[in-house]
């Protein structure tokens, strides 16, 4: 059985990336919901746009399990694996499926990108599905663990922050197709 090893400079980019998603989840600002508007979408969006599938699993894999081992890196400063399998614990879940799904497709489409636009939606278009996934995963699990109906938890978890994840999901391709032609490949 052949061993994979990462190497040193994708090591890097993961930890960076964990890093960063930390952070643009802390960035935080209430809503009447009860739910705060943070900036974790964007940092998942822009991480799977710029890594790739492969390398943005394992750094959701590393910020998950850090959050998950009780360093408070969630959402408010949440962690510990009550945030996991609480009400919004399904979006943090749905994070996974998003970004192979972005870093996937994006890697498929940007064969056909030439032009900036045409590279620019390689990257939206896989990133507008990542936010439904996101979405689906987020108002499921919530309607489960809460004991909602589907609709009621969309209107919760859902409905008040979908227009502007897809917002988040515009500038992270943009800010993804920017960097990614600048990295060494």
């Amino acid at each position: 059985m052949k061993k994979t090893r990462l190497p040193v400079r994708d090591m890097t980019m993961v930890a960076l990336f964990a890093a960063l998603i930390a952070i643009m989840a802390q960035i935080s600002i209430p809503t009447p919901f009860g739910i705060p508007f943070t900036m974790q979408v964007f940092a998942v969006l822009l991480t799977a746009g710029i890594l790739g599938s492969r390398l943005s699993l394992w750094t959701l894999a590393v910020y998950v399990l850090l959050g998950a081992v009780g360093l408070p890196v969630f959402s408010q400063g949440n962690a510990g694996l009550r945030a996991l399998v609480g009400p919004t614990g399904g979006f943090i879940v749905g994070f996974f499926l998003a970004a192979f799904l972005v870093g996937w497709m994006s890697r498929r489409f940007e064969e056909k990108g030439t032009t900036p636009f045409k590279r620019y939606a390689a990257l939206l278009v896989p990133m507008i599905l990542g936010i439904l996934v996101i979405h689906i995963f987020g108002v499921v699990q919530y309607s489960l663990v809460m004991s909602r109906p589907l609709g009621e938890a969309f209107g919760v978890v859902s409905a008040a922050f979908l227009p502007l994840d897809l917002v988040k999901a515009a500038l992270a391709a943009w800010f993804a197709q920017l960097i990614r032609r600048r990295l060494p490949h």
